[in-house]
């Protein structure tokens, strides 16, 4: 029942932020052909964008205060790691891996070292990485538009990331922001950015990948 209650408020801060991004996309494609002539300042609207959708992500996430049950497997593990320094259920105990994301875990131990609970940080790093996520995907399309490549300021050696990003080879539009913006508006993707599992560190570390393999 618990879960059910959840829906409309899924459904609603879903609505919200399409009806969001859709005004905002169309205004960026109509401002992008009709005002911005100059490079940098279609590239200075685009990247205002981006931002506004990393905005989009943190409200949609702030509709849920959602911690998943089996959050607490992983927070147990962290917690027995950073006070007792055993990566197991229950301390003096045989070790059992019973958790299934180490690097989570692992983080979430540091965060335990410096005094921040699991509970605190997990939605934290969720969101994170959720943001982080949609930047790699503006990344990812433009490395599919051509932004890559050789840098011709420095022979044989490839564009840093953050030219690719920003300029590079292909010139920025608008459209790099449909699919970081289709994701923010994900009801899915915002509640597991929110429920305190490696979800959004597994998806940016995927997406990463790709774009620097491509």
């Amino acid at each position: 029942k618990h879960h059910h209650r959840g829906l409309p408020t899924l459904r609603r801060g879903a609505r919200i932020a399409i009806v969001f991004f859709a005004h905002l996309f169309a205004l960026i494609l109509l401002f992008e052909r009709l005002v911005v002539e100059k490079l940098d300042q279609r590239r200075a609207v685009v990247l205002l964008g981006l931002v506004a959708l990393s905005g989009v992500l943190w409200w949609h996430v702030s509709r849920f205060d959602f911690i998943c049950d089996d959050a607490y497997i992983s927070f147990r593990y962290a917690e027995n790691l950073a006070t007792y320094g055993e990566l197991n259920w229950n301390q003096g105990e045989p070790a059992v891996e019973g958790y299934t994301n180490f690097l989570w875990t692992v983080l979430l131990a540091a965060g335990i070292k410096v005094g921040v609970g699991p509970e605190r940080l997990a939605p934290f790093l969720g969101l994170l990485f959720g943001v982080l996520t949609l930047w790699t995907l503006f990344w990812l399309h433009r490395v599919l538009a051509g932004a890559g490549g050789m840098d011709p300021q420095r022979p044989h050696r490839q564009l840093p990331w953050h030219r690719e990003l920003l300029g590079g080879n292909a010139p920025v539009s608008g459209w790099a922001l449909l699919a970081p913006g289709l994701v923010a508006c994900w009801g899915a993707f915002a509640t597991w950015s929110s429920g305190g599992l490696e979800t959004p560190l597994f998806t940016f570390l995927l997406l990463l990948a790709i774009t620097q393999y491509l």
